[in-house]
């Protein structure tokens, strides 16, 4: 687990950095992991074996989350989640490692101008999905093997996971991105079925999640969530 509040200051900002200079890690390639390329995002961290590094691998919520992080990278290793490695003080690190590499991730898929399903959908997807892999791991542990120690790590990262989901589902950025691609229709003509279904149901996840709301029913509304 990563350690000390200096060591995770340093990573962040080294992270914003790493990203803020390395566009390629919204975009990447098709590859063993999904929606991941094989080098994603990982490439900018494997110019050095840090101790960041190999502090992240020994995380398997991070490992998970970001498959190409694992030690062994193969289709056999990576098939099933490391369930028997998870400690309860990996929670924290991973939680606030995910959702800072995905709020910054967010943040440039945000200031992209043209409503584009490859500049849009694409990246949200890759940014939205170590964040999924992360949920399904958390919560499926804490169904079929829960302990004290394990609740006690859960609930105090849950804040961080409810705060990024309401970033991530009230970004205005994105709902209007969103909403161009399901009613511009020059811009719609140029998705096939499956894409226009998958635009028109982000944009009512942004509705159901509150894109729309203002002043106190917003604040309203997300206090009522981390409750």
């Amino acid at each position: 687990s990563i350690a000390g509040t200096s060591m995770w200051s340093t990573l962040r900002a080294a992270l914003a950095v790493v990203l803020a200079v390395n566009g390629k890690v919204l975009r990447g390639i098709s590859g063993p992991f999904g929606p991941y390329g094989s080098d994603f995002p990982c490439s900018p961290w494997r110019e050095t074996e840090s101790e960041h590094l190999q502090l992240l691998r020994g995380n398997p919520l991070i490992t998970e989350a970001y498959p190409c992080f694992a030690l062994d990278t193969s289709p056999d290793a990576t098939k099933f989640p490391l369930w028997g490695d998870l400690k309860p003080e990996h929670v924290h690190p991973a939680v606030e490692y995910v959702t800072t590499r995905s709020s910054i991730e967010l943040a440039m898929v945000e200031a992209t101008e043209e409503p584009e399903w490859d500049r849009i959908a694409v990246p949200y997807e890759k940014l939205y999905e170590p964040y999924r892999r992360l949920m399904m791991m958390i919560t499926h542990k804490s169904k079929v093997s829960s302990t004290k120690e394990w609740r006690k790590e859960v609930s105090k990262a849950r804040p961080m996971l409810v705060k990024f989901r309401q970033r991530l589902s009230q970004s205005q950025d994105l709902y209007g991105a969103f909403k161009e691609l399901s009613v511009n229709s020059t811009v719609r003509s140029q998705l096939n079925t499956a894409q226009k279904r998958i635009v028109d149901r982000k944009v009512q996840h942004f509705e159901l999640g509150g894109v729309g709301l203002r002043g106190a029913n917003r604040t309203q509304f997300n206090k009522l969530e981390l409750e």
